[in-house]
C-alpha cells in the first residue's frame, strides 16, 4: 500500500512498459484509459467523444465483443476486450469525475448507453457470462480455471460501471458480488495445485467485489481469499487490498454514508494500491 498526493483509480493496468508502446489511434480508442491523464490536465472535451469512448459494435465488429484467445492475452492474462471494457470504464469514470464535465456535455449519455450495452453483451469465446461454470466440460483445467478468472473480472467491471457511473445503491449489485465471489473461489481451486494463483485482474476483481460487498458472510470470503493468495504467492498486492477493504466498510456505517464510493475513501485516506 502507497500514500500519495492523489491516487483514486487502482486498477488492472497495462505493464508501464507498454504504455509507451501505442500504435495508433485505434489502439487509443479500445484503451482509452491510456489518455485520461492528458484530458485531467487539459479538460479537452473533445476527447469526450464516441471514438475515444465507445468501441464500435456494428455487426462487422461485434466478434470483437467475442474475442477469442489471441497474443494479447497470451501476454496480459485477460482477452483484449475485457480488459479495453475495463479501460473504457475507468476513462469514463475519471472524465465524470471532473469538475468541468457533466451528463449535458454533448455525447455523454450515448457514450455511458453505448458502454454499458458492451458490458452487458460481453461473453468470451460464445459462452453466456451468467453460466455457474463456463467451460466445464473442457478437459484442459487450467483453461476453465481461467475462464473463472474472465468471468469474475467481467462481474468486476460491471460493478464498477453500475456503482461509479450509475451510482445505484449497493444493494443492486450483490447478485453480481455473488457471481464475482462464485468465480474468484472457483478458480482458486482450479488453479491452486499449479501454483500460477495471482493471474491478472484477480486481485482487482475481488477488491471491487468486496468493497461492494454487503453481507457478512461475502465480505469474510472475499478478504480471506485475497489473504489466502497473498500467503500462497507472497504477492503483496493482495494482502494490501484485503487490509483496506475494512476501511471502506467501516466508512459506510454512517446513515448518509451509507453508499459512499471507495474512490472518496481511498481519496480522504491518501491512499494508492496497485491491485494490477
Amino acid at each position: 500500500m502507497k500514500r500519495p498526493d492523489v491516487c483514486t483509480s487502482p486498477g488492472s493496468r497495462l505493464p508501464a512498459s507498454r504504455v509507451g508502446d501505442i500504435p495508433n489511434a485505434q489502439f487509443n480508442a479500445k484503451f482509452p484509459s491510456l489518455r485520461t491523464r492528458v484530458f485531467m490536465e487539459n479538460h479537452d472535451s473533445r476527447l469526450v467523444d464516441s471514438n475515444a469512448l465507445n468501441a464500435p459494435h456494428t455487426k462487422e465488429t461485434q466478434q470483437q465483443i467475442q474475442c477469442t484467445a489471441s497474443t494479447f492475452e497470451t501476454i496480459f492474462g485477460l482477452p483484449e476486450s475485457l480488459v479495453s471494457l475495463i479501460s473504457r470504464t475507468t476513462h469514463l469514470i475519471n472524465i465524470l469525475g471532473d469538475a468541468l464535465t457533466e451528463l449535458e456535455t454533448p455525447g455523454i449519455v450515448d457514450i455511458i448507453r453505448t458502454l454499458e450495452h458492451d458490458l452487458c453483451i460481453w461473453t468470451f469465446e460464445g459462452h453466456a457470462t451468467n453460466a455457474p461454470h463456463p467451460r466445464q466440460d473442457v478437459g484442459n483445467q487450467r483453461e476453465a480455471a481461467f475462464d473463472n478468472a474472465r468471468e469474475a473480472v467481467h462481474a468486476a467491471v460491471e460493478i464498477y460501471f453500475y456503482r461509479e457511473i450509475r451510482h445505484v445503491n449497493p444493494t443492486s449489485v450483490q447478485h453480481l458480488v455473488e457471481k464475482a465471489l462464485r468465480h474468484l473461489l472457483d478458480y482458486e481451486k482450479g488453479v491452486e495445485e499449479r501454483g500460477n494463483l495471482a493471474a491478472a485482474g484477480v486481485c482487482w476483481a475481488a477488491f471491487i467485489a468486496g468493497c461492494e460487498a454487503e453481507g457478512i458472510s461475502s465480505r469474510q470470503q472475499i478478504a480471506q481469499f485475497l489473504s489466502r493468495i497473498a500467503q500462497k504467492s507472497g504477492t503483496g498486492n493482495f494482502r494490501a487490498a484485503s487490509e483496506f477493504l475494512p476501511c471502506v466498510w467501516e466508512s459506510r456505517m454512517g446513515l448518509d454514508k451509507f453508499d459512499q464510493s471507495w474512490r472518496e475513501v481511498m481519496r480522504s485516506s491518501n491512499t494508492c494500491l496497485i491491485l494490477s
